[in-house]
C-alpha cells in the first residue's frame, strides 16, 4: 500500500502534514529498481481520493503501474446494475496520468472488494446482488468474495465480465484462482476467505500439498459447486470449453490487438445503456469491442462508417453473429455477450 511506505507520526500525522517524504521515498525506489533492472516496474496500491491519487504516478518519476481501484467499484456497480453507464462514470473520474504510467485493471484481488467510495444507495445495491448475508461483507464497506460466486457460476457472465475486463484501457490483471472460477471459503475470518490453497486437481487436497490436511495453514475449498473435486486445473485443461482455456484464448487475442495496447481509445455509444463500446485506434488500424452487461438481448447501433461496418472482422466474440448491417451500423448482441471486431487495417 504505497500511501503507507513512509508512515508519518506524531505532529505531522496529526496536523495531515503533506505526503512529500513519501513520494521521495518512491522516486528513489524507482531509481533504485532502474538500476538493478532496467525493465522491473512498481506497481502500486493506491485507494485514496481522486485528488491526490495520481501524485503517486510523480512526474513518471514514482510508481510506473497503479491498481485502478475507483473504475473496480464502478465495474461492479454496472454489472449489479447491468448497466454501463457506471463505467463510462468511471472513465470520466479517472485522474490524467503521466504518458508512461499505466492503470492496472482487475475484478477481485487479495483483498476485499472495496465500496467504501460509493454511495450508501449504490453500495446496498452491489451488496444485495453479489454478497447479501452478512457472513459475505467485511469492515461494513466491502466483500470477501471471488467472482464466480458472486455470479452464480454463471459460465455467460463470467466470460462477459473477463472480456470488459481486458477491453479496457490500462492493463488486465488476474487474482491467481480465477483463471479456473475458484470460490472462496466464508468459514475461516476476513480477507482470508479469498487467500485458499490452489486447486491443481480433484484428487487429494487438490493437489496442493501432500501433507494432512490438519496441517494446512488454510483448508481447502471442498464440496459444493466450487470444491477442488469440480473445480481444478488438471479438469479444465482437458476441457476445450473450460474457463481455462476460453480464458488462453482471451489473453492471445488481446495480444495480437497492438490497438489496446498503444492506441487511443474512446468510448462509443451503442443506443443501449447495458452496452458498453470502446473504440481503439493506433497507426491506420482500429478495433472495436462491446460487451453486454444485461441478462437481455440487446440490438445496438455501432459508431463507424459504412466502410467499416461492410468489412468488420471478428476476432472474438461468445457464438457466431450475424454480419453487421452497414446501411444501419446495426447489431445484435446476446444477454451477457460480447464482440471484439476489427474494423480497420490489419495490425
Amino acid at each position: 500500500a504505497a500511501p503507507f511506505v513512509i508512515d508519518l507520526t506524531g505532529t505531522e500525522a496529526r496536523q495531515g502534514a503533506d505526503m512529500g517524504p513519501a513520494h521521495e521515498f518512491l522516486t528513489q525506489m524507482k531509481d533504485f529498481a532502474n538500476v538493478r533492472n532496467g525493465s522491473a516496474i512498481l506497481l502500486g496500491e493506491v485507494d485514496v481520493g481522486l485528488s491526490t491519487l495520481a501524485d503517486y504516478f510523480g512526474g513518471g518519476n514514482e510508481l510506473q503501474a497503479i491498481f485502478n481501484f475507483p473504475l473496480n467499484r464502478y465495474l461492479f456497480l454496472g454489472l449489479a446494475q447491468e448497466s454501463a453507464d457506471p463505467i463510462k462514470l468511471g472513465f470520466k473520474e479517472l485522474p490524467t496520468i503521466p504518458e508512461r504510467g499505466q492503470w492496472v485493471n482487475f475484478l477481485r484481488h487479495h483483498d476485499e472488494l472495496n465500496l467504501s467510495r460509493l454511495t450508501n444507495v449504490q453500495r446496498e445495491t452491489v451488496f444485495a446482488a453479489f454478497g447479501p448475508e452478512s457472513t459475505m461483507q467485511v469492515y461494513g464497506r466491502g466483500l470477501r468474495r471471488r467472482l464466480s460466486p458472486m455470479l452464480g457460476g454463471d459460465q455467460a457472465r463470467l466470460r462477459m465480465a473477463y472480456s470488459l475486463l481486458f477491453s479496457l484501457p490500462g492493463a488486465p490483471m488476474l487474482f491467481y484462482g480465477e483463471e479456473i472460477g475458484m470460490g472462496e471459503n466464508l468459514d475461516v475470518p476476513g480477507r482470508l476467505s479469498v487467500r485458499t490453497p490452489m486447486q491443481w486437481t480433484p484428487y487429494a487436497n487438490g493437489g496442493f500439498s501432500t501433507a494432512e490436511p490438519d496441517r494446512f495453514v488454510r483448508p481447502m475449498v471442498a464440496g459444493g459447486d466450487h470444491g477442488f473435486e469440480r473445480v481444478n486445473v488438471a479438469t479444465q485443461r482437458a476441457d476445450s470449453d473450460s474457463l481455462l482455456n476460453w480464458l488462453a484464448t482471451l489473453m492471445r487475442t488481446r495480444r495480437e490487438c497492438g490497438e489496446l495496447g498503444a492506441g487511443s481509445w474512446r468510448a462509443i455509444e451503442t443506443g443501449a445503456d447495458a452496452v458498453l463500446g470502446l473504440r481503439y485506434d493506433h497507426d491506420g488500424s482500429a478495433i472495436v469491442v462491446v460487451n453486454n452487461l444485461s441478462s437481455r438481448r440487446a440490438t445496438i447501433t455501432l459508431d463507424m462508417t459504412e466502410d467499416e461496418a461492410r468489412t468488420a472482422t471478428d476476432l472474438l466474440t461468445d457464438r457466431r453473429y450475424e454480419p453487421i448491417d452497414p446501411d444501419k451500423r446495426e447489431m445484435r448482441i446476446d444477454p451477457f455477450g460480447y464482440r471484439w471486431l476489427r474494423v480497420r487495417g490489419i495490425y
